[in-house]
């Protein structure tokens, strides 16, 4: 069953990545297994990538020529919908 991820999240621009480069790639990107990385796909799972990680990811993805960078997206779109309407709690892994 695919647990759903919200658009333009996190998890969902590491899913993305995971799609377009292949999942053994995608974990090669970043020197962890496969199940490593896909747990960073789940919104309900404490593991989460580092900046380092999460820029090798979006960079590779980049150079494999398949198109903006998807985990910085959904970081711009966190960050502005934060500074939008700050009152409203936004989920950023800590």
């Amino acid at each position: 069953m695919t647990k759903p991820r919200e658009p333009l999240s996190i998890e969902d621009a590491i899913m993305k990545v995971m799609v377009g480069l292949g999942r053994e790639k995608a974990a090669a990107v970043v020197g962890k297994s496969v199940t490593h990385v896909y747990r960073w796909t789940d919104p309900d799972h404490d593991t989460k990538p580092n900046c380092d990680q999460m820029m090798k990811l979006d960079a590779a993805y980049v150079a494999a020529g398949l198109g903006e960078a998807p985990i910085l997206r959904a970081y711009q779109a966190i960050l502005e919908a934060a500074s939008t309407a700050p009152t409203i709690p936004l989920r950023i892994a800590q």
